[in-house]
Formats: C-alpha cells, sequence, structure tokens
C-alpha cells in the first residue's frame, strides 16, 4: 500500500510541475503512521515499524479506537505544522 501511494504522489507532481507556488508532495517530510494497532500482530507490527526504519522513515503507531498514541501524533504534528523543536 505505501508504495501505491508514493506512485500516486510522484503523478500527481507530474501533473502539477510548473505551477506556480506548487511544492511537490512526494519530496515534503513525512511521518508512517500505522492504525489498528489495537488489532494488530505485535509481532507483524514489530516487523512493520523496523522495515520502514530501516528505510529512515520515521513511524508512529496509533489507534483511533482507543485512542492510543492519538495523543503524541497530534502533539508531534503540530510542532511540525508551527516548526517548534522536537
Amino acid at each position: 500500500a505505501y508504495g501505491e501511494i508514493r506512485k500516486e504522489l510522484e503523478m500527481y507532481d507530474k501533473d502539477k510541475f510548473g505551477e506556480e507556488g506548487f511544492v511537490p508532495l512526494s519530496k515534503r517530510q513525512e511521518i508512517i503512521v500505522l492504525n489498528k494497532i489495537d488489532t494488530a500482530d505485535e509481532t507483524v507490527l514489530r516487523a512493520t515499524v523496523d522495515q520502514f526504519r530501516k528505510q529512515g522513515m520515521e513511524v508512529m503507531t496509533i489507534s483511533a479506537a482507543t485512542g492510543k498514541g492519538t495523543k503524541e501524533l497530534v502533539e508531534v504534528l503540530g510542532r511540525r505544522v508551527f516548526n517548534e523543536p522536537t
């Protein structure tokens, strides 16, 4: 799924290339957010997180259903939006 999303972002960027003020989406900072950790197999979840981190990607895990990790995600996103130090 991640690879497909990246391809879609790159295609969108090609469509919008040259438009005034456009910043390519595929070049922006990203955080990989894995949801549904309340139902995920712990071993599979750990392996997935490790796979992304080995590629140098920032990964966060949340459960929208239980709220686990959502406060931390909102805090990280807020700091990014307002350019506050982490």
